[in-house]
């Protein structure tokens, strides 16, 4: 015979068990379902996009063709020398950009030793932007404007030729030199 106070106990240990297995398997559903992939159907689709940038930097370069240029007189000579000078710029700049030149010192100084002589900076003269002669001078802020284009420059580069001429002084026989800077700026 059964003993009527353990029945109900044995029943409540199976609707326990019951429970528990159920929420097992409860979970374990859910569990797949979040885990189940999406599944498209054929001809669906799914679009993105995204921007590309290409940041152009602005560029300038100058070239000079030569390292010196001679100009040859006499004392109380003027002596002028067309494309004394020639080089190329290229700029990527739309507004154009300016070529100045300036004296790195303020007078040409002889090469013979003991010779005290010296030529001002002045008498060496360039062609500028508009073909008149201007005197050179050795202010890094007041460069002489040779040439000038209110746009950008050919892809290959744009050539530039300066003509020179100098006023040469009293002075002893000798090479008198000065280094002349060129400087290219894009303009605004």
């Amino acid at each position: 015979m059964t003993n009527p106070s353990s029945t109900p106990d044995r029943r409540r240990g199976h609707r326990t068990a019951a429970r528990v297995v159920l929420t097992a398997a409860t979970a374990a559903a859910f569990v797949g379902l979040a885990t189940a992939s999406a599944s498209a159907a054929p001809g669906d689709v799914s679009e993105a996009s995204v921007v590309a940038n290409v940041n152009v930097n602005s560029t300038i370069t100058l070239a000079l063709d030569q390292a010196n240029f001679d100009l040859n007189g006499t004392p109380n000579s003027t002596v002028s020398k067309t494309g004394a000078v020639t080089g190329s710029l290229t700029t990527n700049n739309a507004a154009g950009y300016s070529i100045g030149v300036v004296a790195a010192a303020a007078t040409l100084q002889p090469h013979l030793n003991g010779n005290t002589d010296s030529i001002p900076i002045g008498s060496l003269e360039v062609a500028d932007a508009a073909g008149d002669y201007t005197p050179l001078g050795n202010d890094e802020e007041a460069p002489v404007i040779t040439n000038t284009r209110a746009v950008r420059s050919a892809l290959a580069g744009d050539d530039f030729s300066d003509d020179y001429r100098v006023n040469i002084p009293d002075v002893n026989s000798d090479t008198y030199s000065v280094t002349l800077d060129y400087t290219a700026t894009a303009l605004a």
